[in-house]
């Protein structure tokens, strides 16, 4: 997790009692945005354990199988950097997919990043991505949820007028439960963002590539035990109980900050 405190720089004053007063804001920002983090992966652990079963249409997944999270504090002047440091993390934890869907994959995800971060409107935002892919043979999908406020804090707007928070979360795709058509859909808009610099052909390739993947990937699923949906899984859904106490220290931080 980014430290939201290595990002600010303190106003220069020699006040004790003011330099008091901003490391308890600071704390409490701090706080803040740590609640929301903990809060969106069971918010991200609540939507993966559902998805694709009952009513839910959502894209269907087997295990959880990476996590990060950062904070950050920044000024709206250098929100380009932000969008920067946040879409470099994206880059690296994807980073085994073929060049042009993860071009695509950090294409997307990057504007999404710079519309929330770059909004000077508003006091609150938060954003939910999600995208699927192919790390090697492995078919994946991603989900990032950000968000980020205006803190207030008028001593400190020079270099922490705005803090926020994201997580990030891979999980293996459950095949058995996504139909190729739907997956199809989904991979082929990294590759049409990334459509500058490939032709049609490449693009043809890159999905032949695709379906010779995922119809191996379905055919072993269905012949391992292990692997069908039921079976032993990472995905445990939290308890309301959880998700209220985590709610709970978003609230407890937010009254500290007097919001």
């Amino acid at each position: 997790m980014g430290a939201i405190k290595d990002a600010i720089k303190m106003a220069s004053t020699t006040d004790e009692e003011v330099k008091k007063e901003l490391n308890l804001q600071l704390d409490n920002m701090t706080a803040l945005a740590k609640a929301k983090a903990d809060y969106f992966n069971l918010l991200l652990r609540e939507k993966l354990s559902n998805a694709g079963s009952g009513t839910s249409k959502d894209i269907p997944v087997k295990f959880i199988i990476d996590y990060t999270s950062q904070t950050h504090a920044y000024a709206s002047n250098s929100s380009t950097s932000i969008a920067t440091t946040i879409t470099g993390a994206i880059s690296d934890f994807v980073s085994g997919g073929k060049e042009n869907v993860m071009n695509g994959v950090g294409a997307l995800m990057t504007k999404a990043v710079e519309t929330l971060f770059g909004s000077s409107d508003g006091s609150e935002d938060e954003i939910h991505f999600t995208s699927v892919f192919a790390e090697g043979r492995a078919l994946v999908r991603l989900d990032l949820m950000a968000w980020k406020r205006f803190t207030k804090v008028q001593k400190l707007s020079t270099s922490a007028e705005q803090i926020s928070a994201f997580v990030m979360c891979k999980s293996t795709i459950d095949a058995q439960v996504l139909d190729y058509n739907t997956f199809i859909q989904l991979y082929q808009k990294n590759l049409y963002e990334k459509a500058s610099g490939i032709n049609a052909e490449q693009i043809a390739k890159e999905l032949d590539e695709i379906d010779e993947i995922y119809k191996k990937f379905l055919a072993f699923q269905k012949n391992d035990s292990s692997l069908k949906r039921g079976g032993e899984s990472s995905l445990q859904l939290p308890t309301a109980e959880e998700l209220a106490k985590a709610l709970g220290e978003v609230k407890k931080s937010e009254a500290s900050l007097g919001w």
